[in-house]
């Protein structure tokens, strides 16, 4: 992926992560309270949510 990619590409993939890692040292890391801001922050935003229904997984042929 990064191999292709151009210095747009590389700045933005590292100021996304930047942004994750910060977030998550603001709640200390703590996985629960990321996910309860990130579903508060969803539920006060006027996007329209879209869920789609879990994939099963494809069964390969072991022969």
């Amino acid at each position: 992926m990064l191999a292709n990619a151009g210095w747009g590409s590389l700045f933005f993939i590292y100021a996304r992560g930047l942004i994750r890692e910060e977030h998550a040292k603001a709640f200390n890391y703590d996985l629960q309270a990321i996910c309860d801001d990130l579903r508060q922050k969803q539920a006060v935003s006027n996007r329209q949510i879209i869920s789609q229904p879990l994939k099963q997984p494809s069964r390969r042929n072991n022969k």
